[in-house]
């Protein structure tokens, strides 16, 4: 069980016949969208980038429209 921002809990399990998702599974809020991906390509997080969205240089899709 993990405790994310503003105190939510999110529980990760095991499952045996599990298959990954071909969708987005955890979206999380931050202040500083550009420190965050900082920090985690810091650690080795590799931002996927899908064909159909406009992205930043980092991989940050902004929503509809320019970045």
């Amino acid at each position: 069980m993990g405790h994310g921002p503003g105190g939510c809990d999110t529980l990760i399990y095991v499952k045996p016949d599990h298959a990954p998702a071909n969708f987005t599974v955890l979206n999380l809020a931050v202040e500083d969208i550009q420190q965050a991906v900082d920090e985690l390509t810091s650690l080795g997080v590799t931002l996927e980038r899908y064909d159909g969205y406009d992205t930043d240089d980092r991989g940050v899709f902004h929503g509809e429209g320019t970045p």
